[in-house]
């Protein structure tokens, strides 16, 4: 019987769904006792009614929050 080293997963989800990550892959297999390595990637896109400013505490929090994290952070 052959068996993968890993399974890799990757694509978009919709944020109304999100919840089902864990429902399907990361609760079942932790629970089986796998190593799971999550890596993400947000996107967070301004609006006219809701711009990115770097002087607003929403901008500041998430900054911190990732650098406390150690993910990246930039602008496009």
């Amino acid at each position: 019987m052959f068996t993968n080293n890993a399974l890799v997963i990757s694509g978009k989800v919709p944020l109304e769904r999100y919840t089902e990550l864990f429902n399907y892959f990361i609760t079942p297999f932790a629970m089986n006792g796998n190593k799971i390595e999550i890596e993400v990637k947000y996107k967070i896109k301004a609006s006219e009614s809701s711009p990115l400013d770097e002087s607003k505490q929403q901008y500041k929090s998430a900054k911190e929050a990732a650098r406390q994290l150690g993910l990246d952070f930039w602008e496009e």
